[in-house]
């Protein structure tokens, strides 16, 4: 398995050592409320559709005109996607996965009976259904999706070209079933994407139902625009033909961040969080609000505790057998090509259009964005695990 992966990675871990993180603010105490009863779960994912402008997932706010919000919401203002290729991104999604993983490994047809030390290859349909919930899903785009995670439902709706008919659906089922239920639903909607509207049209139809109470919305999206266009399958492009600013845009926050909201009826308070948020700590996030026992494995944290320790995001993709990561911090991006030779390397305060690779230039920071760099890398679950595998 470690010859998927760069071999300047695994050589370099043992040899730098993580950086010191920075003091964060003193935080007032805050008193953690325990989970609210579940009985209705709606994980909702929108894949937005090419936009012209390739500058995100969400909608432009229209000037004086001050949207309305959902109540009772919490959102991660800082959320970054863990892929720019839209497929791997629902891959760690819904297995709670590092990026530096390559997204189909050990993927089976069926998923074992038992978790046991594969609790990571176990998607979270699987879990919740083992722990009682009826589990429906509506997938609009059955390509993005292995077919490993396209199984552990007890139902797979029918795709509907007209995205709303499907949400409407797996809306309908979930309501027709008395205990507790798990939706999965994955919308193709055009970009910019206002997650607001989506959030309160999915609520209204739960209340319309007559299950709103009890009820919990996770929305999110995958990334839109260029980049994630080109790394969903343009075959023009190689890995030879990637330039260093192409390199460099790939992980451009501007296509990175998107929108995350747990929106519960009752139980828990709203607000914002400013905390780092990945797709990776959707799965134990929602594990721990259903009730559910953490498995080991997982690379992603549950959100909810207020108190959290800072935490870089990693990010990758894959092209063939290599990947190319990208990691971003307070102050540093650092993304390295496939090859292991590619760098390219941002000052987030200097630079917040991340448009000076220094790597191509001034290298006077590099040594102390790449000793960052290696060190996040070298607490990855996913690389500790190979890396204890190679050793003989």
């Amino acid at each position: 398995m470690t010859s998927r992966l760069p071999a300047l990675l695994l050589s370099l871990l043992p040899l730098l050592a993580c950086s010191e993180a920075r003091p964060r603010p003193e935080a007032e105490p805050q008193v953690e409320q325990p989970p609210p009863r579940l009985d209705k779960i709606l994980l909702a994912v929108v894949t937005p559709t090419e936009s012209e402008s390739g500058e995100g997932t969400q909608a432009k706010k229209a000037p004086g005109r001050k949207p309305e919000p959902v109540s009772a919401a919490l959102r991660f203002e800082r959320t970054f996607a863990s892929s720019p290729n839209p497929a791997q991104a629902l891959t760690s999604l819904l297995l709670s996965r590092s990026a530096t993983e390559p997204p189909l490994a050990g993927l089976p047809e069926k998923v074992p009976a038992e978790v046991g030390d594969a609790a990571a290859r176990v998607p979270l349909q699987v879990h919740l259904g083992r722990a009682g919930f009826a589990t429906y899903a509506s997938i609009a785009d059955p390509a993005l999706h292995a077919p490993a995670l396209s199984t552990g439902f007890d139902a797979l709706l029918e795709a509907s070209a007209a995205p709303w008919e499907g949400a409407d659906a797996l809306l309908r089922r979930l309501a027709s079933d008395k205990g507790r239920g798990f939706g999965y639903l994955q919308l193709s909607l055009p970009a910019p994407v206002d997650p607001e509207a989506v959030l309160r049209r999915l609520r209204d139809g739960l209340v319309a139902l007559g299950v709103d109470a009890h009820s919990l919305i996770v929305l999110t999206c995958t990334p839109a625009g260029a980049a994630a266009g080109a790394a969903a399958g343009d075959a023009t492009e190689t890995l030879e033909d990637m330039t260093d600013e192409q390199l460099g845009q790939r992980f451009h926050d501007r296509r990175m961040k998107v929108p995350l909201v747990f929106d519960w009826s009752r139980g828990l308070p709203g607000g914002k969080r400013w905390d780092y948020a990945s797709h990776i700590d959707v799965v134990p996030s929602v594990l721990v609000l259903a009730g559910v026992s953490l498995p080991a494995g997982l690379a992603g944290r549950d959100l909810l505790p207020r108190q959290q320790p800072e935490r870089p995001l990693l990010m990758g993709e894959y092209l063939g057998l290599q990947p190319i990561l990208s990691v971003r911090g307070e102050r540093w991006k650092v993304t390295q090509g496939p090859t292991g030779k590619r760098l390219a390397v941002f000052d987030l305060e200097r630079d917040r259009g991340e448009r000076r690779n220094l790597f191509q230039g001034d290298r006077s920071n590099v040594r102390e964005a790449l000793h960052f760099y290696f060190g996040v890398l070298s607490r990855d679950p996913y690389l500790q695990r190979m890396k204890g595998e190679s050793r003989p």
